[in-house]
């Protein structure tokens, strides 16, 4: 072993190319010249380490680091030794600097204090302890691994029971059960098997037609809808078509609508039927309606004014009423009342008198679509009326039927309460009942429609219009003589119309 040849190793542990002659004659005369080493703790003469690592080089005469005394740090320039005995359970190393000096008969230039890697062993590396700063990040990051999983398994479970208890078993292929009808019919998430005739227990003996059509007559509130309006002539189109007698011409000749209210689109529809404009001019007229005719910007912080609108509904009305009637809501055909919410009192304002045209204009004033409307109300005296700020009614009047409280309070009355989409805006979908008519109005029967699924109308959609028109006024049409559903309340029935399958191609 002793005779055993070792070759010189570059840093990273590879074998050096071989030396020159020359080279290893220069090493060789270099090598037997022997240096003192200052080590610390020794005075003793060490010969100089340089490449050869554990073994000693016979041509050199270079000593194996073993041959150092104990107390030596290290005497190696630029070399890679293994990691010392029992190193890997002293904590977590990944560097080992070595110093030491050079004999004093070296150039005082190279004489300097290299360091020493010593590469970790794989298990010095997984023994040792973990910064606290990395056991941080680490658990961080698994309590957020966990919250994502447990919020994805969450909502799954969560969407597959929604889609669960909303069985799409319909007993008509256009009306929508509600709501009340389906959870009770879906049990655990399961559709029962006899879901059809559980279904139609929910049906009542009462058609549309008969409901409509009753001697006692009705009255009817319709809810805020954004551009809505086209539905609600479209629907109410259809009562003049299939709602009358061979000698009328209209649905309002046979004096069903006892009294009309609304809010917002609602409010424009309510309108044009108090003052005795058949349905059917009503919804030609909205047809005709697109952004030109009633862009006026831009208004006090809004796109714009409202002034051209209301412009609009007050000639449209002066042409379809006698030259002598009266422009005034007090004196319509048909007893009206429109909500506007006043940004003063932050409260609803229920208008019964003043200009049809502007009331109408009040009520539907989108927020930011069309400048708040000034509104002079509360007497007949202008001197004692009070000043008002209007914005949308619909901002508290979600149903549409605060202005029919405010006719013949406390007289129980039939009401018909539509809607041009979801009752609620995008809510759950379920029409308030009997039980939660706003105070004043109290209710003997009580039919809650909803018209769903027309194509979406609003400034930049108002060439959808027409056809919005034309697909609630054969959804309206082709529900007629169809039983209503009843309510969770007595005397409370519901229609909800899907109308995708009337919309006529664009």
């Amino acid at each position: 072993m002793e005779n055993m040849q070792t070759e010189p190793l570059d840093v990273s542990g590879t074998k050096r190319a071989s030396d020159s002659p020359d080279d290893r004659d220069r090493k060789k005369s270099r090598g037997n010249a022997p240096s003192t080493a200052t080590v610390e703790g020794e005075s003793a003469e060490q010969p100089i380490l340089t490449g050869s690592i554990g073994t000693r080089n016979d041509r050199t005469g270079k000593a194996p680091v073993s041959a150092l005394p104990k107390s030596t740090k290290a005497v190696v320039l630029n070399e890679v030794l293994p990691p010392p005995a029992g190193a890997q359970n002293k904590g977590r190393v990944n560097n080992v600097a070595m110093t030491h000096s050079l004999s004093d008969n070296l150039p005082a230039q190279k004489k300097r204090t290299p360091q020493v890697m010593y590469p970790p062993s794989a298990d010095f590396i997984f023994s040792q302890t973990i910064p606290s700063s990395n056991i941080a990040t680490s658990s961080n990051r698994s309590i957020r691994k966990w919250l994502f999983s447990t919020i994805l398994i969450v909502s799954c479970c969560c969407a597959a029971a929604f889609f669960q208890r909303a069985p799409s078993i319909r007993t008509f292929d256009h009306v929508i059960p509600p709501k009340h009808v389906v959870d009770t019919v879906a049990k655990g998430g399961v559709v029962d098997k006899n879901v059809q005739g559980q279904m139609d227990a929910f049906l009542s003996n009462v058609t549309l037609r008969e409901f409509l059509t009753d001697p006692s007559g009705f009255h009817l509130g319709m809810a805020p809808s954004f551009f809505g309006f086209y539905g609600y002539f479209g629907s109410l189109a259809a009562w003049d078509e299939g709602l009358v007698t061979a000698n009328q011409t209209s649905f309002l000749d046979t004096d069903k609508i006892l009294s009309v209210a609304g809010a917002s689109a609602g409010a424009m529809a309510a309108m044009l039927l108090a003052v005795g404009i058949p349905p059917r001019k009503a919804a030609d007229f909205v047809g005709t309606i697109d952004l030109t005719t009633f862009a006026d910007p831009p208004g006090v912080l809004s796109a714009f004014k409202g002034d051209k609108f209301e412009q609009l509904m007050f000639e449209f009305i002066q042409s379809q009423v006698p030259a002598d009637h009266s422009m005034q809501m007090q004196d319509s055909k048909i007893p009206v009342a429109v909500t506007g919410f006043d940004l003063q009192t932050l409260s609803t304002l229920v208008m019964t008198e003043g200009c049809v045209a502007r009331s109408a204009r009040a009520s539907a004033t989108f927020p930011f679509l069309f400048q708040p409307v000034h509104w002079l109300g509360g007497s007949d005296s202008e001197s004692d009326s009070q000043d008002y700020v209007l914005i949308d009614g619909g901002v508290e009047d979600n149903c549409g039927l605060e202005g029919l409280s405010t006719m013949e309070p406390g007289l129980q009355k039939r009401v018909v309460n539509m809607v041009v989409g979801n009752f609620g805006g995008v809510g759950t979908g379920v029409p308030p009942g009997p039980s939660e008519m706003p105070s004043g109005l109290s209710t003997s029967e009580l039919l809650s429609i909803s018209i769903r699924n027309l194509p979406q109308c609003g400034p930049w959609a108002m060439e959808n219009g027409p056809i919005a028109v034309e697909g609630a006024r054969r959804a309206m049409l082709a529900s007629l003589d169809l039983p209503l559903y009843r309510g969770k309340e007595d005397g409370h029935y519901e229609l909800h119309i899907d109308a995708s399958s009337f919309v006529p191609a664009a």
